[in-house]
């Protein structure tokens, strides 16, 4: 609870208390009314806004596992060592995907996101009953039993939230998300709000993204390019000639995949990844060790999806927006060998 006043309003020292847990209350002192001054308090009351987002995502619990493992193990491998690097690249990932396309069925699913989350088929049927009662004798019980209901439903909505914040750990990035949810007694349902250009207000995801662009990229001019290291003359030793790229430390790297964490353009999760690391750790070994020796990088690897995370400042502004590439967890392992 926060008190919202803040200068005498009777007397010259004493302060009438108006405590409220609402965000976006706001309170506005007036002239005096005999021994007190008036205190005028204005909620905000939004309207319930809903939306429906849908997905299509792998269904890993209806794969089959054992067929894809025999068809990667069984696939010439050897065509890796035609053409360039790039080459190599682009036919790793197009037989994965073909392969993954084949024996792991997709579905479609749909999120439905609402500003008032704890809203329910319960709390409609009461504020119907409420609406239908207006104006009859049974309109002062049914406005209790909707208050009733409402209250019941979000205190139900508060615990759950709770509950499953005390099993996350603090680092985990829904911990922030939930106790954000639950220290502003809202949720959002998009993660961008409304932007503003120049006079015009874009509300379309299309035209959001386009000013996303259109401002990252005003802010990715390299500057001019300078030498500012001294020399520190040659090393002592030099291995130009042999870099070791092991299966084994492949492997590894596959198995030590965060399965939480997000996919690029790609859409290989690493959940399928390291589900296939011991028949993919061989071939994509391979992959690098040419990356590596002919000093090239994939264009298929340079392309990001860029997603804007808030800074401080004006949420309607674009500038105010920091770009963060989300790469494809191949990409990563490619580094990381």
């Amino acid at each position: 609870m926060h008190q919202l006043v803040h200068e005498p309003t009777r007397g010259e020292y004493l302060l009438d208390l108006v405590l409220t847990d609402v965000v976006g209350a706001t309170v506005k002192i007036l002239p005096s009314i005999a021994d007190h001054k008036g205190v005028l308090v204005q909620l905000p009351m939004s309207a319930i806004n809903e939306i429906e987002i849908s997905r299509t995502v792998w269904d890993l619990k209806k794969a089959n596992w054992q067929e894809i493992e025999n068809e990667i193990v069984q696939f010439d491998w050897q065509l890796l060592g035609r053409g360039t690097a790039e080459d190599a690249v682009n036919l790793f990932l197009d037989v994965l995907w073909c392969v993954l396309a084949k024996h792991i069925p997709q579905k479609q699913i749909k999120n439905k996101r609402s500003t008032h989350p704890w809203f329910n088929s319960r709390c409609h049927a009461a504020i119907l009953r409420k609406n239908q009662a207006e104006g009859t004798d049974r309109s002062q019980a049914a406005k209790s039993f909707c208050e009733e209901v409402l209250r019941e439903e979000r205190a139900k909505y508060v615990e759950s939230l709770k509950a499953k914040l005390s099993t996350l750990p603090r680092s985990s990035k829904q911990w922030w998300r939930i106790n954000r949810e639950l220290l502003q007694r809202k949720a959002n349902i998009a993660s961008i709000p409304p932007l503003r250009d120049g006079t015009t207000w874009l509300l379309d995801a299309k035209a959001k993204a386009d000013t996303f662009a259109k401002t990252f990229d005003s802010k990715s001019q390299l500057a001019p390019e300078t030498v500012d290291c001294p020399f520190f003359g040659l090393p002592d030793v030099e291995i130009d000639e042999f870099v070791a790229f092991r299966t084994r430390s492949t492997r590894r790297l596959f198995r030590k995949l965060d399965e939480s964490k997000a996919t690029g353009n790609d859409r290989i999760s690493a959940a399928i990844l390291k589900r296939l690391s011991d028949c993919l750790a061989m071939p994509f070994t391979r992959v690098c060790r040419r990356l590596f020796y002919e000093g090239c990088w994939p264009q298929v690897w340079k392309m990001h999806m860029i997603i804007p995370i808030f800074k401080r400042g004006s949420a309607f502004k674009a500038g105010n927006y920091r770009g963060v590439h989300l790469t494809t967890i191949l990409f990563k392992l490619a580094e990381k060998s």
